[in-house]
This record gives C-alpha cells, sequence and structure tokens, in this order.
C-alpha cells in the first residue's frame, strides 16, 4: 500500500524515523493525574512492536477490523501504529459513545477485536 503523497506506507516512514532518530525524543506525556512519560523514537518503536505481537498473538492480522476506545495516551498511538505494522484496520471509537453506539459501530463495521479502557 502507498500513501497519495508518495511511495512510502506509515510502516515505512516510521521504521525510517527510528532509524534516523532513534535516541531523539518522539514523545512526552502527562496524565491527568499529573505523572508524567517520554519515548524517545527507538523507545516508542519497540512499544509498537510489542503492542503488535500481542495483537497477533490474538488473531489480529492483515485486514482484521480492529475498534480502538482509548482514552488520549500513548497506548493509544501505539496500538494504531501497531495496526498499520500487521495490516490491520483501526476504527477509533469516541470515549463519549454510550455501549448502544458502541454497539452500533462494532455490527456496522464488522469488528473482529476491541482494545478498550477497562471503564468503557
Amino acid at each position: 500500500m502507498t500513501s497519495i503523497v508518495g511511495g512510502e506506507t506509515l510502516r515505512d516512514l516510521w521504521e525510517r524515523l527510528v532509524l534516523e532518530r532513534g535516541d531523539r525524543l518522539f514523545l512526552a506525556y502527562q496524565s491527568k493525574e499529573g505523572a508524567r512519560r517520554s519515548y524517545t523514537y527507538a523507545e516508542f518503536g519497540r512499544l509498537i512492536d510489542a503492542t503488535a505481537n500481542y495483537l497477533a498473538s490474538l488473531g489480529v492480522e492483515h485486514g482484521s477490523r480492529v475498534a480502538i476506545q482509548l482514552y488520549n495516551c500513548p497506548e493509544h498511538i501505539s496500538v494504531a501504529f501497531a495496526l498499520a505494522k500487521l495490516g490491520a484496520i483501526a476504527v477509533p471509537i469516541n470515549m463519549q459513545h454510550k455501549l448502544e453506539e458502541c454497539a452500533f459501530v462494532y455490527e456496522k463495521c464488522g469488528i473482529d477485536t476491541i482494545v478498550a479502557e477497562p471503564d468503557c
């Protein structure tokens, strides 16, 4: 798969950035509780790989439709990038959706797997 702006996929672009910028800061995050975390490109690349391996162990593969219902956090980004790495289809779900709204999206999109916060 290629993008409309060039010959790179998201996976290609990410892997190139990890090689070029490995030890540079990629992401700094502060939770609503005030906890701070930061990741270099290389660290976040390892998180994406671990996430992709875990999702694959659950049966997620190329073409799988995976709902993502996570708060704005590093894990949300790692799941989205891991799905791109696997060739799966990410279906973001609004955290404010009620159960009935989520069920509608799951059914209409043919969701295979759900990645969600425990309180969803």
